[in-house]
């Protein structure tokens, strides 16, 4: 009675841990998840359509009498019947996926369900497109921020499109995962489809136009990663107008996009040996983005100089009341103090909420000096 989670590496099955193919040999059934990433045509032994479900394949690596399912999208989310196969006295269930098992969410959330059930739960660990991505395109994996996946829809461009606005601020890369939907159910259409690198950069370059914080701009650096892992991987860098204006694209999915932030001098050097750099990329003294600025700053910017005029605009009617004047002198060293705050590295949040006091109590007095006029008029 136990589900193992078997992952099959980078490479498909030619990258599969020597302990995976023994737990693979000894199963009774194996669910195969295809839904997270397509196997390229380069390891599809022959197959002319990669989206073909590869049973021979695996059938190789197991035994006679075990079964083999693709386990679609629904079947991983819903997971009932792996669990109950899995809860059968002396049954060994397992899960196969591309890559490490534990990248998808979706694979945590059925062990943690498993294990509830009182079900033993293994786990065979492998290369991931995410860590291998990085190393294959000579950038350090601790200067990796917090990653993202682009999806077709453009309206949910906006968050990748934060992300690396936030990840850009600290000098951090972005790494960006491309939808890939097996069975055509996200939108209805029955196609197989995976966001192509063209299409996912023309949809931040649109956000960039809506949000305008100068976050992807035709000059922005960026790596496009092509089937890494394979024997036709290729890496393609350069800035994201050669990027889009590539003649022939990227061939083939899986494909990955990172957009860098502040390169260090050996990532340079690394990247110029790995990658087809389109345009050179740009030296350790110089960020690969156009760095925007925070949004308290703009924010602190912006009110300063209006509130500091409206301090001085109420102080004219407060003339003679020293409470008042004593809170619009209040008011001024709040806004000192989100100037001071956005010049202190972690402190923009309250840089803003100095601004914001600012603002609040200088309106507040401005309605109670105009109803005393009024009151007295």
């Amino acid at each position: 009675m136990t589900l193992w989670f078997v992952g099959a590496g980078i490479s498909w099955l030619d990258s599969l841990p020597k302990r995976g193919a023994a737990v693979l040999a000894e199963a009774d059934i194996i669910y195969a998840d295809m839904f997270t990433s397509p196997i390229p045509p380069a390891a599809s032994a022959g197959r002319q359509d990669a989206n073909m479900f590869p049973h021979d394949e695996i059938m190789k690596l197991a035994k006679t009498r075990c079964s083999i399912i693709e386990a679609r999208r629904w079947m991983v989310e819903d997971g009932g019947e792996i669990l109950d196969n899995a809860e059968k006295p002396g049954y060994n269930v397992v899960l196969l996926t591309y890559g490490d098992p534990l990248v998808a969410t979706t694979h945590t959330e059925l062990m943690c369900r498993a294990k509830r059930r009182g079900i033993a739960v293994q786990t065979i660990h492998a290369s991931s497109s995410p860590t291998s991505v990085v190393g294959e395109c000579g950038l350090h994996h601790y200067k990796m921020g917090r990653m993202a996946t682009i999806m077709r829809d453009q309206a949910s461009m906006i968050s990748p499109y934060y992300i690396i606005y936030k990840n850009s601020i600290e000098s951090e890369h972005t790494l960006l995962l491309l939808e890939y939907d097996r069975e055509g159910t996200e939108y209805g259409d029955g196609q197989s489809f995976f966001l192509d690198p063209v299409a996912a950069l023309k949809g931040l370059a649109a956000a960039e136009s809506g949000q305008r914080r100068r976050v992807v701009l035709d000059d922005t650096y960026a790596i496009v990663a092509s089937r890494v892992g394979f024997g036709d991987q290729h890496i393609t860098a350069g800035t994201v107008s050669s990027l889009v204006g590539r003649r022939g694209g990227f061939g083939d999915p899986p494909h990955t996009i990172i957009i860098p932030g502040r390169l260090h001098f050996t990532e340079v050097e690394a990247l110029e040996m790995l990658a087809e750099c389109i345009d050179p990329p740009p030296p350790s003294s110089e960020p690969g983005i156009c760095v925007p600025r925070r949004i308290a700053d703009q924010m602190v910017e912006k009110y300063a100089p209006l509130i500091r005029r409206s301090i001085e605009e109420t102080r004219e009617s407060c003339t003679g009341d020293a409470r008042l004047i004593d809170i619009l002198d209040n008011a001024g060293r709040y806004v000192s103090d989100a100037e001071d705050f956005v010049k202190k590295d972690g402190h923009a949040d309250v840089a803003v909420l100095s601004i914001g006091y600012a603002d609040g109590l200088v309106d507040a007095l401005r309605q109670v000096s105009d109803i005393g006029f009024r009151g007295e008029s």
